[in-house]
């Protein structure tokens, strides 16, 4: 690797840790407003957490799509990963934020009447068309979409009979992770 591939590489394993404290911290912060009693619950900072993690993996699956060199047998099967890791965290999210809900109605009060204005009230049309429909549902259908579309190419005898065609061919052997920090650098 060259020094500024290195350089993003040791900078990548330091910064995403941070990041994930900063989405556990946001929630953690919100979620002890006793002033706002939809967001004064522990599952504040785990509705954060998931949803800044599928943001950025759906994220970086954008960019390995956008940047991926034309024949890139590695960076294929990373993409299929970041799908399977975004459906996954998609719904985890989708999960949560049915406990999340669930548990704040539950709850009563001013809570329970923020929830019934969410989801069945005068803001029901942009909490189910924008944050369910086009938040969740678009990418969850589209990671679906993507995944089924590269699972040949991802499937665990490809890489395998890539290696072999190049080591056939006199050609270096490349694994996927090489191969992404390539061509995302």
């Amino acid at each position: 690797l060259g020094f500024l591939a290195r350089i993003r590489k040791g900078l990548a394993r330091v910064v995403a840790p941070l990041s994930v404290c900063i989405a556990v911290y946001t929630g953690i912060l919100l979620g002890v407003l006793t002033a706002h009693p939809l967001w004064n619950t522990w599952l504040l900072p785990a509705l954060f957490t998931v949803s800044a993690l599928d943001t950025g993996v759906a994220l970086v699956s954008g960019y390995a799509v956008v940047r991926e060199p034309a024949g890139a047998e590695g960076l294929a099967h990373l993409r299929a990963l970041l799908e399977r890791a975004t459906i996954a965290l998609v719904l985890a999210e989708l999960a949560v934020l049915a406990i999340y809900l669930g548990s704040v109605a539950s709850g009563g009060g001013v809570a329970a009447a923020s929830v019934g204005l969410l989801v069945s009230g005068p803001l029901a049309g942009w909490f189910w068309g924008l944050l369910v429909a086009c938040g969740l549902a678009a990418p969850l259908a589209i990671s679906v979409l993507l995944s089924r579309r590269a699972a040949p190419a991802a499937s665990p005898a490809a890489p395998d009979a890539a290696k072999a065609d190049a080591a056939e061919a006199g050609a270096p052997r490349a694994d996927a992770e090489s191969a992404a920090m390539a061509a995302l650098s």
